[in-house]
C-alpha cells in the first residue's frame, strides 16, 4: 500500500508520487546535445528524488556517476587539485557500490588506480576524463547532488 512521503526520497512502489516521465525525457534531450543542467528548489521539493528517477531513466543507454559532497569534509574543497582527485574518488565510490552501469573493466581498473589520489592536476584530470570517455562503450553522464 502506497503513502504519502514528506522526507526523504520517494520510491514510485512505496510513495505517491507526480509522474516525472515528461520532465525526464527533456533532460536526456539535455543530456544527448551535450548540455549541461541544474536542478534547483527549495528543501523537500524533489530534487533528489529526481535524480534517483533520471539515473534509473538513463542506466541502459548510459554509465551515469551520480555523486554527493555532503559527506566530503572542507578540505578537499581548499584546492582545485583537491577537488578533481575527490571527483574521481567519489566516482570509484559509485562502482565499488555497485551504482554505474554499462562501465568498462578498463574505466574501473582506471578509478582503482586513481582513487587514492589526494590531488590531481588539471591536466591530470582532463587526461583522466579523456582516455575514460575513449575507454567506454557508452555515454558517460555526472550527476553531482549537493
Amino acid at each position: 500500500m502506497k503513502e504519502f512521503n514528506v522526507e526523504g526520497t520517494c520510491f514510485p512502489t512505496m510513495h505517491y508520487m507526480v509522474d516525472i516521465t515528461k520532465r525526464l525525457e527533456k533532460m536526456e534531450t539535455l543530456i544527448k546535445n551535450g548540455k549541461y543542467f541544474c536542478i534547483n528548489r527549495g528543501r523537500q521539493y524533489g530534487k533528489t528524488t529526481t535524480i534517483n528517477s533520471l539515473c534509473d531513466y538513463l542506466k541502459e543507454d548510459y554509465s551515469v556517476f551520480s555523486i554527493t559532497f555532503e559527506d566530503v569534509s572542507d578540505k578537499s574543497f581548499e584546492s582545485i587539485e583537491k577537488l578533481l582527485a575527490k571527483v574521481v574518488y567519489k566516482m570509484y565510490e559509485s562502482v565499488m557500490f555497485d551504482e554505474v552501469y554499462n562501465l568498462s573493466n578498463q574505466n574501473k581498473s582506471l578509478l582503482e588506480e586513481l582513487a587514492e589520489k589526494s590531488e590531481m592536476s588539471d591536466n591530470e584530470f582532463t587526461f583522466f576524463v579523456a582516455k575514460f570517455t575513449k575507454n567506454n562503450k557508452k555515454p558517460i553522464v555526472l550527476i553531482i547532488d549537493e
